[in-house]
């Protein structure tokens, strides 16, 4: 069955694309976060406080995406399922209920993906300390995408300095001053992943892009001493953090 949406992010054979965006909290104080497999979001409501300072927000460990109905693929009928999760202090997320009445198809794929969210255990804040509330919605669509996954810093915490060094290589083929694809992740990931988008600032999320680029020659020369290091082991503390 294909796979689907994510939040800056989306990937998979049906589609879907996410965004995130800060919004003052309702009464209940949750954040609300959209996945769409045609365009996956994550809107957040955070409770009075702000964005949380790292490393005190849930960093992914696993972000499963629904899987797609066959029958809808390449249907030009748009369709959105909203439910409610709560994503707990240890880390682990819990259903609470469907807002709306979908297609019944996309309610059962869409909660089985979510249920299975596992996140690092955090620091919630003061005034909700076991956890926060948050919508996911999921905007199917008919049509495929690629985008990062959800849970894109899992793939990166895996990338060995032999392959950073191999893209180098074929990069430098090109133009002197490429990039490697582990590092273009990373800062992907830092300035507008759906989770991170979610619970740190703008400016926290730039300071963290900074430290990357300014720690980048380090990185690559480390990198080319230890090949068989992992890549996350030559990144600065805060945006190791951060992964």
């Amino acid at each position: 069955m294909p796979k689907q949406s994510r939040s800056s992010v989306r990937r998979l054979s049906a589609s879907a694309d996410q965004g995130v965006d800060r919004r003052a909290g309702r009464a209940s104080g949750g954040q609300r976060m959209s996945c769409v497999l045609g365009c996956m979001m994550l809107t957040g409501l955070l409770s009075a406080g702000g964005a949380q300072a790292l490393p005190s927000y849930p960093v992914p460990l696993h972000m499963p995406e629904p899987g797609y109905p066959t029958s809808m693929l390449g249907s030009s009928v748009k369709r959105s399922v909203s439910i409610r999760v709560f994503i707990q202090a240890d880390g682990g997320v819990r259903f609470l209920e469907v807002l709306g009445a979908p297609d019944p198809r996309l309610i059962s794929l869409t909660r089985s993906a979510v249920e299975q969210w596992v996140f690092e255990p955090w620091q919630p804040s003061a005034s909700h300390p076991e956890g926060e509330a948050v919508t996911v919605t999921f905007n199917f669509t008919g049509r495929p995408h690629t985008n990062p996954p959800l849970a894109a810093n899992v793939e990166l915490k895996q990338v060995l300095c032999w392959q950073l060094n191999t893209e180098m290589f074929e990069g430098r083929k090109w133009r002197k001053d490429v990039k490697p694809d582990a590092l273009m992740r990373t800062e992907l990931y830092l300035s507008s992943s759906p989770v991170i988008e979610q619970f740190l600032t703008p400016d926290e999320r730039q300071a963290l892009v900074l430290e990357l680029l300014e720690a980048t020659p380090g990185i690559v020369a480390q990198c080319q001493k230890n090949p068989m290091r992992r890549y996350v082991d030559y990144l600065p503390e805060n945006v190791r953090k951060a992964l």
